[in-house]
């Protein structure tokens, strides 16, 4: 049985298999409001799920991921200052990719409120 997660306009924001910490209500499959997260249809006899909404759940996607990519990175550096992991016992290429992100994040930063906290970045190397 589902479980869903409610963001903060409380709209359904995740949905999982089991109850844990981020989703605690329980949800009928058939919730209408569930279906919609998931793109599907009330009823079956409807055709299926148009290619410009899986567009936008691929879009949405890869924006999450995105988003997900800097939290890993600031968790990482997290465990690098309280000491929980050293930065040399990573392997090479994570080290390198971290000291790549770092420099770039370090350059946006330096552009000194020219482009907001949420805005992408695309610098040339």
């Amino acid at each position: 049985m589902p479980y869903v997660a409610r963001g903060n306009s409380g709209a359904i924001i995740a949905v999982f298999k089991e109850e844990n910490e981020c989703a605690r209500e329980h949800v009928s499959p058939e919730n209408s409001e569930l279906q919609a997260f998931l793109g599907q249809n009330k009823t079956r006899e409807t055709p299926p799920q148009e290619p410009a909404s899986r567009s936008k759940l691929h879009q949405a996607l890869r924006q999450s991921d995105a988003d997900f990519v800097r939290v890993l990175d600031d968790l990482v550096y997290l465990l690098i200052n309280k000491g929980v992991i050293v930065f040399t016992d990573l392997p090479r290429e994570a080290r390198t990719k971290l000291m790549l992100r770092r420099r770039l994040r370090d350059r946006a930063r330096d552009l000194g409120g020219l482009v907001g906290d949420a805005e992408e970045i695309r610098l040339s190397l």
